[in-house]
Order: structure tokens, then C-alpha cells, then sequence
């Protein structure tokens, strides 16, 4: 059967994980992006697991590559239910079976594709992966203009939504101004990668590539 992506209604063959994408599946479309440019709010719902496997949904900028083909979508065929319901047979007291009911990803089920490496050094490469991810998003947070976020317990808000106070207070960028929507598109792609919380994994090559083009984007509004 086939799973309907509401972004751009792109279609998934997902089989059982078609119960997965029935939810985890973004909850936005085009409408919804233009809408957030011009007027900020949430960005994409924290469900966009699915339209981050797909490698859709993102604002994409001419200059920049998208590859939106990875293996994690492209060579899986079981999406969802490989890496988070993964399963082993039960073999001896000390290597039990595994379910997989918990929905928690197992590092040993990276293994099957990622054979160069043990789940110990799987583990590891993960990790290192997911702090870079962590770091983009720092440093995005940092690029952003100081005027349009608040810093609390040292977690920073980054605020989207143009203030209606006159004189405006600049609580985000200005409605209708070509700049000010330029920055929303860049947060549309910042929280895009936050609301996936794997921290890039789904689909690394698509959401690493959102992340550093908003930042290059990001550096140039601030140039101007």
C-alpha cells in the first residue's frame, strides 16, 4: 500500500511502516510553508520523521545540493520497522532475543548495512555524528539576530512571529518584508531538523544539507 507524505503529497510504498508514517509523517505542506514565511508561528510539527526519510519539506536555495536519495530510505525497504523494530533470536543467556516492541533503535541493527564497524564502534560513530548536528544548530542559534531571540538557563528561543505592536518591538522578523521572510525560511529549515529528533540520522545527507544552507543563508542576511 502506499502512504501519502502531505508535503508536496509525496507517495511512500512504506508497507508496515505505513502505521508509522500514518502519524509520523510532518503534518505540513506548501501551504503551510508560504504561510510560515510570511507570518512565522511553529514551522513543521515534531513529526516530520517521515519527510525527512523521504527528503522533502525543506527550503531549498538555487547554489546549494540536495541529495535527497539515501540509503536509509532508498535501500530500505521496510523504512520505520528495520532500525526501530529491529529484532535477533534468542541465542544464550547473554545474548537474548530482542523484540523489538520497545521501538528504541537498536545500534545492531545499523550493523547490517554498516559493516565496517562493530556496534561498539557503531555507537561511537553515531554519537559523533549526532554532536556535529548538535553544533549546527548552536551555531545557527548564535548567526541568529540577537533582537529577534531570548537566552534562558542558557537555552536560546529564537523568535519567528512579527510583533503587531506599534512601534513594533521586533519580537521576529518583520511581516511583509522580503528580509524578514528570507530569515523565516532559514528557521523553517532549523526547526525542520530539530522536529525529526534524530539528530540528523533519518536522513543524513537531505538534513545536514538543510542545516548548513540556512546557515550560509543566515550569514548572508546578516551581511547585508
Amino acid at each position: 500500500a502506499t502512504m501519502i507524505i502531505p508535503f508536496d503529497e509525496t507517495p511512500v510504498i512504506g508497507g508496515p511502516a505505513n502505521t508509522c508514517l500514518a502519524c509520523h509523517n510532518g503534518r505540513r505542506d506548501r501551504s503551510d510553508l508560504d504561510n510560515f514565511v510570511i507570518n512565522g508561528g511553529r514551522g513543521f510539527h515534531s513529526n516530520s520523521q517521515g519527510p525527512m526519510l523521504l527528503g522533502v519539506g525543506g527550503v531549498e536555495w538555487p547554489g546549494f545540493e540536495y541529495d535527497t536519495q539515501h540509503p536509509h530510505n532508498t535501500w530500505n525497504e521496510e523504512k520505520c520497522i528495520t532500525c526501530h523494530m529491529w529484532t535477533k533470536e534468542f541465542e544464550d543467556e547473554l545474548n537474548p532475543a530482542v523484540v523489538g516492541h520497545s521501538f528504541i533503535p537498536k545500534i545492531e541493527s545499523c550493523n547490517v548495512c554498516h559493516t565496517f564497524a562493530d556496534a561498539v564502534e557503531m555507537e561511537a560513530y553515531k554519537e559523533e555524528y549526532q554532536a556535529e548536528t548538535l553544533a549546527l544548530l548552536a551555531e545557527f542559534e548564535a548567526l541568529w539576530p540577537a533582537q529577534w531571540k531570548t537566552e534562558t538557563d542558557g537555552v536560546i528561543d529564537i523568535h519567528t512571529r512579527p510583533d503587531t505592536a506599534d512601534p513594533p518591538t521586533f519580537d521576529g522578523p518583520p511581516k511583509d518584508d522580503p528580509l524578514g521572510n528570507q530569515y523565516r525560511e532559514c528557521y523553517w529549515n532549523y526547526y525542520y531538523i530539530q522536529a525529526d529528533h534524530s539528530k540528523g540520522v533519518h536522513n543524513p545527507a537531505y538534513g545536514r544539507a538543510l542545516l548548513n544552507s540556512a546557515i550560509a543563508r543566515l550569514m548572508e542576511l546578516n551581511a547585508l
